[in-house]
C-alpha cells in the first residue's frame, strides 16, 4: 500500500524505538551471559559459597532467556515496521517511475511536435518568399501595363494630319510663301505635329523655317494650333485650308495683345489632357471667338 508523509513519518518514529528496545535487550542479554560467567567461573560476587553461586546462576539463566525473547519480539516489530516502509518507498519508487517514463514519452512526442514545426515554419518560409516573389512579379507587369497604357494613351490622343496629301494640294496656293513652323520646348505631342506640318509645306514649296520644339514655354500657354502673320486674309486661308484638309482646331490671329509677326507663323501648342471622346476634329473658330480665347505666346 502506498503510505502518505505522515504515515511514513509516525513508523519511522515507531521503528526507531523498537531498535532501541531492541540494542536494551542486547544489553539484557550480555548482562545474564556475565553472570552466568560468574557463577561457574568465578567467586565474584558469591564469595565462593555454592549456595550463591547456583542463586546466581539461576538468575543470570532466568534474565538470558527473558531478554532473548523481548529481543525476539523487537526484531519481529522492527522487521515487520522496516518491510512496510521499503514497501512503500517501492511504491514510490515504481510511481516516480512511472511518472518517469511518462514525461520522457511527452518530451518525445513534444519533441517530434517541435520538429513538425520546425518543418511546417519552413514550408511557410517558402511559401512565404514564394508569394513575395510573385507579388514583385505583379508589380513589375503593373509597371509595365501602366507605361504600356500611357504610350498607348498618347499615341491614341496625339493630334496628327487625317489626309496629308490633300493639306499639300491646299497648301500649294501659297508656293513661295515665307512661314515659320513653332512649337515647345519639351512637348513631344507639338513637335511630332509641327514636324509634320513643317514636312507638308515645304512639300507644297513653301519656304518654311524650322522653330519646332525650340519655344520656350509662356504663361498663359498657347492651346491648339495658331495662325498668324501680317496679312489677315493670308492668315485665315492658311488657317482653314489647315482645318478642312488636316481635320486639326486651327485658329487665327495671336494670343493677347501683340503685334502682328512680319512673317506669317504656324504656332503648334500644347494639347489638351487625354480624355475618351476627344478624337473628332475639331472647326476652326472665328475671329470673335479667337479675341475671347486669346492668350499670349
Amino acid at each position: 500500500m502506498t503510505l502518505t508523509v505522515s504515515d511514513v513519518a509516525s513508523l519511522s518514529k515507531s521503528l526507531s524505538r523498537w531498535e532501541f528496545a531492541e540494542y536494551a535487550c542486547a544489553v539484557l542479554v550480555t548482562t545474564a551471559c556475565a553472570g552466568e560467567y560468574v557463577a561457574e567461573f568465578t567467586n565474584g560476587f558469591t564469595g565462593g559459597i555454592e549456595e550463591r553461586k547456583e542463586r546466581l546462576g539461576k538468575r543470570s539463566t532466568l534474565l538470558l532467556v527473558f531478554s532473548l525473547a523481548l529481543e525476539l519480539i523487537c526484531l519481529v516489530k522492527t522487521n515487520n515496521l522496516s518491510g512496510m516502509l521499503i514497501g512503500s518507498l517501492s511504491d514510490k519508487a515504481a510511481a516516480a517511475d512511472t511518472k518517469a517514463q511518462s514525461a520522457l514519452e511527452k518530451s518525445s512526442l513534444a519533441e517530434s511536435r517541435a520538429r513538425d514545426a520546425g518543418t511546417a515554419a519552413g514550408e511557410a518560409q517558402q511559401k512565404a518568399d514564394t508569394v513575395a516573389k510573385q507579388a514583385e512579379e505583379l508589380m513589375r507587369k503593373l509597371h509595365e501595363a501602366e507605361a504600356n497604357l500611357s504610350i498607348t494613351q498618347f499615341l491614341v490622343s496625339a493630334r496628327y494630319v487625317q489626309n496629308p496629301d490633300s493639306l499639300t494640294e491646299q497648301l500649294k496656293q501659297f508656293k513661295g510663301l515665307a512661314v515659320i513652323l513653332r512649337s515647345y520646348a519639351g512637348d513631344a505631342e507639338g513637335w511630332g505635329l509641327c514636324t509634320t506640318l513643317l514636312s507638308i509645306t515645304r512639300s507644297a514649296e513653301m519656304n518654311a523655317t524650322d522653330e519646332c520644339g525650340k519655344w520656350s514655354p509662356t504663361v498663359p500657354t498657347v492651346t491648339q494650333i495658331s495662325v498668324w502673320g501680317p496679312d489677315d486674309k493670308v492668315m485665315e486661308s492658311l488657317s482653314n485650308a489647315i482645318s478642312q484638309a488636316g481635320r486639326l482646331g486651327v485658329s487665327s490671329g495671336p494670343y493677347g495683345k501683340v503685334s502682328k509677326p512680319p512673317t506669317l507663323m504656324i504656332f503648334v501648342g500644347v494639347k489638351s489632357p487625354f480624355a475618351i471622346g476627344q478624337t473628332q476634329p475639331v472647326k476652326a473658330p472665328t475671329r470673335k471667338q479667337n479675341k475671347k480665347q486669346s492668350a499670349k505666346p
